[in-house]
């Protein structure tokens, strides 16, 4: 699922509408049908509507899983939480591999590895 929650507070800063896109971008309303049905958009029309608005696209548009947990492990790691579920899985999944290759690092020695490149 597509969340467009972004584009909606940006415009509500600049007191507009999606309908406003329309008029001054020439977008297609089946486009805003989309945008409203949180479908997603051509990467093309996003840039678009982000250089309009003077800001990224990222901050526009993001995707939304049902899973809550999948959701979850996203923000984590787009906000790079150390300690969070996100980084814990990834401590921990290296750890293991590593151990099936041979490696001798202990699991805090790996969760130091992680600590020090979020430094």
């Amino acid at each position: 699922m597509i969340s467009y929650e972004g584009l909606s507070q940006v415009l509500s800063a600049k007191n507009m509408t999606k309908t406003d896109l329309v008029t001054v971008l020439h977008i297609s309303s089946r486009t805003i049908a989309k945008i409203a049905k949180g479908e997603k958009i051509s990467q093309r029309t996003m840039q678009k509507i982000a250089d309009f608005l003077s800001c990224d696209v990222s901050s526009l548009v993001k995707t939304v899983s049902l899973n809550p947990i999948l959701q979850t492990l996203r923000d984590e790691k787009k906000a790079r939480i150390s300690g969070g579920l996100y980084h814990e899985l990834q401590v921990r999944m290296t750890y293991n591999s590593n151990h099936i290759e041979g490696s001798k690092l202990s699991e805090d020695q790996t969760r130091m590895i992680f600590r020090n490149e979020h430094s």
